[in-house]
C-alpha cells in the first residue's frame, strides 16, 4: 500500500512539474519587442539601478547594453 502511495504521488509531482515547465518556458522566445517611449519612461522612472539589453530579434545577437544608476 505505501508503495503504490509512493508511486501515485511521484506520478503526481512528475506530472505538475511538466505542467508548470510547459506554462512557464515553452513556446516562449526571450524579450519582446517594445516602444522605445516604454523602454525610456520605464528607465527615467525606475526606483532602482537599471539594466537594459538591445538584442537584435532575428539573429539574436547582442547590439548593446545600458547600466542606468
Amino acid at each position: 500500500m505505501q508503495r503504490l502511495l509512493l508511486v501515485t504521488l511521484g506520478c503526481f509531482w512528475l506530472f505538475m512539474t511538466w505542467q508548470l515547465w510547459r506554462v512557464e518556458y515553452a513556446g516562449q522566445k526571450l524579450g519582446a519587442a517594445v516602444e522605445i517611449s516604454t523602454v525610456w519612461d520605464k528607465i527615467r522612472r525606475a526606483p532602482d539601478d537599471s539594466h537594459l539589453q538591445i538584442v537584435h530579434a532575428p539573429s539574436g545577437q547582442l547590439l548593446g547594453e545600458l547600466d542606468w544608476e
